[in-house]
């Protein structure tokens, strides 16, 4: 009689949910069909046990399958935030290559500025001079 029952028991174990239920249908119709009483009690906590396990199997099902959910959302929020960081690189490279123009271009403003600077300076002193010329024929008229 262990024997059947150890038979059921790795039946079962090695069964899904279903299974499970199917097995102990069938392990139950074995036992109506023998039955004792201590096989009855037996068969009870077999019972038990079978759907104590069921149970943990549903609970963990439904478990993993919120676990699948929590990974997917990571997943996506990663690959939007490598997609996002793709971008900002591009953006940065991009803002790099308008920092080397600009930067030339005030480089060469200085330059020219500079280069204004003396051109005033040199005007101002012609200017000067030929102010203090008019001035000087002025005086001796």
């Amino acid at each position: 009689m262990d024997g059947d029952i150890q038979f059921y028991l790795d039946l079962i174990s090695k069964m899904s949910a279903g299974g499970i239920t199917t097995g102990a249908v069938i392990y139950a119709i074995h036992r109506k069909i023998k039955g004792d009483e201590k096989t009855d009690n037996i068969d009870l906590k077999n019972q038990q046990v079978i759907d104590n396990l069921v149970e943990q199997l549903k609970n963990e099902r439904h478990e993993n399958q919120d676990l699948r959910e929590a990974v997917e959302r990571v997943a996506v929020e990663r690959n939007d935030a490598v997609r996002d960081l793709g971008s900002l690189q591009g953006e940065v490279k991009s803002l790099e290559a308008q920092v080397t123009i600009l930067t030339e271009q005030v480089v060469k403003l200085e330059e020219e500025n500079r280069r204004l600077c003396i051109e005033v300076r040199n005007m101002r002193e012609q200017f000067n001079t030929m102010m203090k010329y008019i001035q000087d024929n002025d005086k001796s008229k």
